[in-house]
């Protein structure tokens, strides 16, 4: 009887617990993308809210990422190629450590980065996004609403993402 209890109680205390836990659903296509503000790589304030009725390019990436790397030019590519519409590419990097702005600021100037860079050190950006690997692009339309998602990087992919960024604006 005494077992039983205990168990009943643990169990109730496991419901009430999930229960409680106020996380926000991970993002999908056709779903508003969650809001976040990040510092820039140069201390600014960057908010994804400032960006409503813009078509908006997120990537998440990381110095250390070979594939991030390779996907790193095509991103800077469509924004140099949309520069005149109303395309807003953002970068979210997820370095961690002491040096990171050392790091990025010099992986920026190896890469020509032209777009701002946010620091998501801590995650709390990356954790909204259910950031799973890197690279991992979300493509937003005027409403903020999630468009497309890419994980990973195929070269050449670059091309795929300029028509639905076309369609989009």
């Amino acid at each position: 009887m005494k077992r039983s209890l205990i168990f009943f109680c643990l169990l109730i205390s496991i419901f009430l617990i999930s229960c409680s836990t106020n996380r926000e659903p991970a993002p999908t296509v056709g779903k508003a993308a969650p809001l976040f503000e990040v510092r820039t790589l140069e201390g600014n304030s960057l908010s994804l809210s400032d960006f409503r009725g813009k078509v908006v390019l997120i990537e998440f990436w990381a110095t250390w990422c070979p594939p991030c790397k390779a996907s790193i030019p095509e991103i800077e590519a469509l924004k140099k190629k949309f520069n005149n519409n109303d395309l807003v590419v953002l970068g979210i990097n997820l370095d961690e450590g002491s040096d990171i702005k050392e790091r990025v600021a010099a992986f920026k100037e190896a890469y020509r980065i032209t777009y701002p860079i946010g620091l998501d050190s801590e995650g709390k950006v990356s954790s909204k996004y259910r950031v799973s690997s890197i690279p991992m692009i979300y493509l937003l339309d005027r409403d903020l609403k999630v468009a497309r998602i890419y994980t990973g990087y195929t070269p050449g992919m670059g091309e795929k993402i300029a028509k639905e960024i076309e369609a989009l604006l």
